[in-house]
């Protein structure tokens, strides 16, 4: 009997070692296959969209145009009204005269630099177009255009790239709190968070509970696809262990952030939190309040 259970024990032993080397192998196979080595996390982090612009307004003498209109052109491209022009995307009105501060823009026909400009209205119509930085004037002025969408051709998606270091740390903090309290800890699967789920969904029967870390949420999304199955399962726990080996913490909570998905605008899927804060609240990430980081 003895000499049974030791046979057995070490026939579990090579097993289990054939088993980790076959699990090792498979680890660099999707290492290659997937790229997992990018510090670029496959671009989630650096590559560049395709930027969609409306036709820009452009404003000369004689132009059908009132200051009301323009004020309302001003006001879609998020300029704030203020006393004095101290900054870009400002603008001040005085009876029939409007001063904004362009912010610089790479038109198709070359860049104009950040610029104070000056139109004057004759009712309906553009009575003087002047440069209050070089002082003179303009025979044809043209408003920065409304960007419309910032496409990742090859998926048909938008999103407006964050830096870490952009995000409040609310957010950051909320997310790991709900999501993954052991991220700072974790090697890319957390085997506390694994071993409760199995207890709770299997043993207590106490409905699905959730064990993916934030490293495999974004390993789904960036990399694979929601199916539910073991195969694929096991895939996102090998890649998440390989991604973790070769970038920190911050790298990977930063892909997380710009690829997680979070709507859907008719065909344009919105990922991350940077176009999310555009989309819904029309404000830069960082300007978000409380309530709106709740929200998202």
């Amino acid at each position: 009997m003895l000499r049974l259970i030791r046979n057995t024990f070490y026939f579990l032993i090579i097993i289990g070692i054939f088993g980790c080397v076959l699990l090792f192998m498979y680890a660099l196979k999707l290492e290659k296959e997937y790229h997992l080595d990018d510090r670029t996390l496959d671009g989630a982090l650096w590559s560049v969209p395709a930027r969609v612009y409306a036709r820009p307004l452009e404003i000369y003498r004689g132009a059908t145009l009132s200051a009301d209109d323009l004020i309302n052109e001003l006001r879609l491209l998020d300029y704030r009204e203020v006393a004095n022009l101290s900054d870009i995307k400002q603008y001040r009105r005085d009876g029939d005269t409007v001063e904004y501060y362009a912010q610089p823009f790479a038109f198709w026909d070359g860049a104009r630099p950040a610029r104070k400009m000056q139109i004057r209205f004759n009712k309906d119509k553009v009575a003087d177009v002047q440069n209050l930085t070089t002082l003179e004037e303009e025979v044809l002025e043209r408003l920065d255009p409304l960007r419309i969408a910032s496409i990742y051709p090859a998926h048909k998606q938008d999103r407006v790239l964050v830096d870490l270091d952009d995000v409040p740390p609310v957010l950051v903090d909320s997310l790991i709190a709900i999501e993954d309290k052991n991220f700072w800890k974790h090697p890319g699967v957390d085997p506390r968070g694994l071993a409760r789920s199995i207890y709770i969904t299997y043993i207590q029967k106490g409905g699905k509970q959730g064990a993916s870390t934030l490293t495999q949420q974004f390993i789904k999304n960036h990399y694979l696809s929601s199916e539910q199955t073991l195969s694929r399962k096991l895939k996102e726990m090998l890649m998440a262990l390989v991604i973790e080996y070769h970038n920190d913490k911050k790298t990977i909570l930063e892909g997380y952030l710009n690829e997680i998905y979070l709507g859907q605008d008719g065909q344009r899927a919105i990922h991350g939190f940077g176009l999310a804060s555009e989309y819904y609240f029309n404000k830069e990430l960082k300007d978000l309040g409380l309530h709106e980081i709740a929200m998202l």
